[in-house]
C-alpha cells in the first residue's frame, strides 16, 4: 500500500532483460519524461533563488547565469549565495562583470555558450572551408548557405539557446530562418547515413576541444 517511484534512462519496453509482466506493470503507472530545465526555466529558477536570499539581479546577469550554469540546481544555489555574500560585504550592486567573475570556478569545466559557439564555427570552417565572417554574412552561395545550416543545427543541438537568440548570434533577420535551417539538416540526417556520421564526428571534435 505504498507509492513506488522508479527512474531509468529509458522507457520500460527498452529495458532488457525485463519480464513482460513487469513491463506491463511499469507501463500501467504514470510514465514521465524528465528533461533538464531549458533556458527559460533556469532563468525563473535563478530569479526565485535570488529573491530567497534577498538580492535582485539585472536581466543581463540573469541571462548570463542561466546560459552558463547548466549542471544542477546546487550549482545555481552556490552562485546565488556567493553573489549575495559579495553584495553584502562590498555594498555594491551586482553587475554583469561581477557575476562573470563570481561563477568562473563554479562551472565545473563547462564551456560558456560563446566558447561553444566559437568551437562550432571552427569545426564548420575545418569541414567546409567556410569561416565565421562568411557564416555571418548575407551571402547565399550554396556552399556558404549549407555550412550556415550546419552551424545553426549544431548550435541548437549543443546549446539550449532559443531560435531567436541563435538568429541574433548568426546575424539572421528572424528566428524562422534558423528553424528552417534545422529542419533542412534534420531531413538530410534522416536520409543520408554518411552525413549523419559527419555531423557526429563534428560534435565529438567540438566536445573534445
Amino acid at each position: 500500500h505504498k507509492q513506488i517511484i522508479l527512474t531509468s534512462d529509458r522507457p520500460p519496453r527498452e529495458i532488457q532483460p525485463l519480464e513482460e509482466r513487469l513491463v506491463n506493470r511499469f507501463e500501467w503507472g504514470l510514465i514521465a519524461d524528465i528533461q533538464p530545465p531549458d533556458m527559460e526555466l533556469r532563468v525563473a529558477i535563478i530569479k526565485k533563488k535570488a529573491e530567497q536570499v534577498g538580492i535582485e539581479l539585472p536581466e543581463d546577469v540573469l541571462e548570463y547565469l542561466a546560459e552558463n550554469l547548466r549542471s544542477n540546481v546546487r550549482q545555481i544555489e552556490g552562485a546565488i549565495k556567493k553573489l549575495g555574500a559579495l553584495k553584502f560585504l562590498s555594498g555594491k550592486e551586482i553587475t554583469f562583470e561581477l557575476a562573470k567573475g563570481c561563477i568562473s570556478e563554479l562551472m565545473n569545466g563547462e564551456d560558456p555558450i560563446n566558447v561553444i559557439i566559437d568551437k562550432i564555427f571552427a569545426a564548420v570552417e575545418n569541414h567546409y572551408g567556410v569561416n565565421k565572417d562568411e557564416l555571418l554574412s548575407e551571402s547565399r552561395k550554396q556552399e556558404i548557405a549549407f555550412a550556415r545550416h550546419v552551424a545553426t543545427y549544431l548550435i541548437k543541438e549543443m546549446t539550449d539557446l532559443s531560435y531567436k537568440k541563435i538568429a541574433k548570434t548568426l546575424n539572421r533577420r528572424n528566428h524562422t530562418t534558423c528553424l528552417s535551417s534545422c529542419n533542412h539538416i534534420e531531413d538530410k540526417l534522416r536520409s543520408d547515413a554518411s552525413f549523419l556520421s559527419e555531423i557526429n564526428t563534428m560534435k565529438k571534435e567540438i566536445e573534445k576541444k
